[in-house]
């Protein structure tokens, strides 16, 4: 097919505007929104574990193991901070840059599905960078960004030897090894689409044959599985026989086990793409060119999208990021349909200035309820004047990193609080509560804000002297 035109700002510098499009998203989320809890601050807690207690291999919260997430994205944080020192910004830009290297490689993708149209590669970045899943989970401190752009590098490493370059398959496995590392064996419903169903997308069979391309797939999934396992092996061993069952079973075959109880229906992802997509679905156009027969590039891109939708449509836990990394071949697939559609660089502006203003909107509303450093801050100060620190249950690390706590906090439930206070007569006890729930016979040392309640901070005093009704609910 002939190169479709594109706009003269895609044309000199194809990566120019999507990278400032990224940056001013991410530049408004670190100074609008402060950590979220529980996932950022969890995670962030996790990294900042694994450098006081020097232990690289055995992720930690809070002082107990955590397997619920493999360690490359904490071993990273840890690699920044070492450089650049502790801070919350710099941990937090670590994912959004992976978000920033997917733009760069949707354009590598793009020139070799399509060589011969330059147009594609050029816009393909606009297009990704104007969805609202990329300009929203691309903020976020979590592990999807990073995910997607091992995906997209493991693609392009099958694509490499589907042009008759060999070694792609060990780009293809070395990316799915990372991504194993990222967020664990999910990673193969993102990458294997691409090489397992090159029949439906291939127009002619592999140089080599069939045969020996599923062999060499199986080779790529091998070198996956050993770089993985050259990790979860020894931190098994290390962590312990609980850690071990966790990790090993718990995060893996148990998972899948119980993963088609289907608590949420099966179409609970179709309502969803479309908006992580906006604003591209929006345009007509888009709509006209999808009726038409598609080529070889464009079926690859719906069988990559289609692959991952029905298998974490079968599978009940379901999150709308699940499927970030299959909004680049959505880019890509888009970017074909949308090749006569002008003004691209202001229907791309759109998504990001909605997440500027969704930020701006919550600093004036949410943000002094959601921001945990204040708190964090006191519990700081408590530690160092040596108060030990407890909390209920389901504490999530949220006030480790913030307070650059060096000790883990008592995890204590209602019936061991008060003997604990004995135990500790300069001890602190954090308990969430409801407002209207908290004692009026008794003064907290310290009250903060903390989401849709309050974080009370009581002494050991005030929950002898009230034998624990001061816990309120939660003794």
């Amino acid at each position: 097919m002939p190169p479709h035109p594109a706009s003269s700002a895609a044309q000199s510098h194809p990566l120019l505007l999507p990278a400032a499009l990224w940056l001013v998203v991410v530049i408004g989320a670190l100074a609008l929104r402060p950590l979220m809890p529980v996932d950022e601050t969890r995670y962030m807690t996790v990294a900042w574990e694994m450098g006081v207690r020097n232990d690289w291999l055995v992720p930690h919260l809070n002082g107990a193991t955590y397997a619920h997430k493999p360690p490359l994205l904490f071993w990273l944080i840890n690699i920044v901070w070492a450089v650049v020192g502790v801070h919350e910004w710099a941990g937090r830009l670590v994912p959004p840059l992976f978000g920033l290297a997917s733009l760069w490689m949707i354009v590598r993708l793009a020139r070799l599905i399509w060589p011969d149209d330059i147009a594609t590669a050029r816009r393909a970045p606009l297009i990704l960078a104007g969805m609202g899943g990329f300009a929203f989970y691309g903020t976020l401190a979590t592990f999807d960004m990073m995910l997607t752009f091992l995906v997209l590098v493991g693609a392009e490493g099958a694509l490499r030897a589907w042009r008759g370059e060999a070694w792609g398959w060990i780009v293809c496995g070395a990316a799915l090894g990372l991504a194993i590392l990222t967020k664990g064996p999910v990673a193969l419903v993102h990458i294997l689409p691409v090489p397992v169903l090159a029949p439906l997308w291939m127009a002619e069979r592999p140089r080599a044959g069939w045969a020996r391309w599923y062999l060499a797939l199986l080779g790529a999934i091998a070198l996956g599985a050993a770089i993985g396992l050259a990790w979860a092996i020894p931190a098994a061993r290390a962590g312990g026989p609980a850690y071990a069952a966790e990790l090993l079973w718990g995060q893996t075959a148990d998972r899948m086990v119980h993963a088609f109880a289907h608590r949420e229906p099966v179409w609970w992802y179709l309502p969803f793409l479309p908006v992580i997509l906006l604003p591209w679905p929006m345009v007509p156009a888009l709509w006209r060119a999808a009726r038409r027969r598609p080529y070889a590039g464009e079926r690859l891109c719906i069988a990559w999208i289609a692959a991952a939708l029905i298998v974490f449509s079968a599978i009940s836990g379901k999150q709308a990021q699940y499927m970030l990394p299959e909004i680049a071949p959505a880019a890509l697939l888009a970017t074909r349909w949308l090749g006569g559609v002008r003004r691209l660089a202001w229907i791309a502006a759109a998504a990001p200035s909605l997440v500027i203003a969704a930020h701006i909107a919550f600093a004036a509303r949410y943000a002094p309820r959601y921001d945990l450093a204040p708190a964090a801050a006191f519990l700081a100060q408590a530690e160092r004047d040596g108060h030990p620190l407890a909390h209920p249950p389901d504490y999530e690390g949220e006030y480790n990193f913030l307070g650059r706590l060096t000790r883990p906090l008592a995890i204590l439930g209602g019936p061991e609080a008060v003997a604990w206070a004995k135990a500790n007569p300069k001890g602190f006890l954090l308990v969430p509560l409801d407002p209207a729930l908290v004692p009026a016979d008794w003064k907290p040392v310290a009250t903060f804000p903390d989401r849709d309640k309050t974080l009370t901070i009581w002494d050991a005093a005030a929950l002898i002297a009230s034998d624990g009704k001061v816990m309120a609910d939660r003794y």
